[in-house]
């Protein structure tokens, strides 16, 4: 594989809706993205994915597609750690609906850490991640890739937003211990009530490959996973990243991409969106 190649990833799951809402934004990525700027658009799948889809979409996709299976597990933790995770974290302000399952914090786990560990990426510059219900809503005017290149950007993103403070229990603390007060300013007691909550809006976002794999990045991402907060809290890969994009002082190598016509799920974008560290 050459160097320098660049990446759109997905994760895909069985649900029906995720499924339904991937054969909707695959041709709304090529139409307002690929046809134009061509990369290869890379499946990660898990192993309960139908095949059946595998060959539909392989069929039918304007891009061509790359599959990858990925085997969630969960890590060897000890057996108190193990013991402490629930089945089911449930929502924190809407109980009575659906709320995280098993499923969905693996899928943090992977996009946290564990997506940079993939020898199918080792190649890539730059990898662009999104989800299956994102929509590219219109023409992106220009190749986000030579945007981060020439910004020499280490992540890419779309938004900031806040995750409700029982998803992050315990994270800032953990962070703030790792880090220490003195090597970033988010972790003393003053900076803590702005930027606890914050998260990137991950369902869009772009990855220096380099910097990701790097001891520095990793080296948090592990400290992080040992603790077992993903599981037992749902930590999310969005609240990791922020913490540790700051922690270690890459915040001004962070590119905000602030005029794509976006959606994701329900939520519109459309050049509204402010840029607020």
């Amino acid at each position: 594989m050459q160097k320098n190649k660049n990446a759109i990833v997905f994760l895909l799951n069985a649900a029906n809706k995720d499924i339904n809402n991937f054969r909707q934004s695959l041709p709304l990525l090529h139409h307002h993205y690929l046809a134009k700027h061509n990369c290869e658009v890379i499946c990660f799948y898990e192993k309960n994915f139908p095949k059946e889809e595998i060959e539909f979409l392989t069929d039918n996709s304007p891009a061509p597609l790359i599959f990858q299976e990925v085997d969630f597990k969960m890590p060897n933790y000890a057996k108190d750690l193990l013991e402490s995770i629930p089945d089911f974290v449930p929502h924190p302000l809407f109980p009575q609906v659906p709320g995280f399952p098993m499923g969905y914090r693996h899928m943090c786990r992977f996009y946290a850490g564990e997506i940079f560990k993939q020898e199918l990426l080792d190649d890539y510059e730059y990898v662009w991640r999104l989800d299956t219900d994102s929509f590219i809503l219109q023409a992106i005017e220009g190749n986000v890739f030579e945007d981060m290149s020439n910004a020499n950007a280490v992540y890419g993103y779309i938004n900031i937003q806040h995750d409700h403070p029982k998803m992050v229990k315990g994270l800032w603390e953990l962070a703030a211990t790792y880090f220490k007060p003195s090597s970033s300013s988010i972790f003393t007691p003053e900076a803590r009530e702005k930027h606890f909550q914050r998260v990137f809006y991950t369902n869009f976002e772009i990855y220096n490959m380099k910097w990701f794999k790097s001891s520095g990045y990793q080296d948090f991402y592990n400290h992080i996973d040992k603790s077992a907060g993903i599981y037992k809290y749902r930590w999310g890969d969005h609240a990791i990243r922020y913490l540790a994009l700051h922690g270690l002082g890459a915040e001004d190598k962070c590119l905000f991409f602030k005029d794509i016509v976006y959606q994701h799920g329900e939520v519109y974008h459309n050049r509204r969106i402010v840029n607020n560290f």
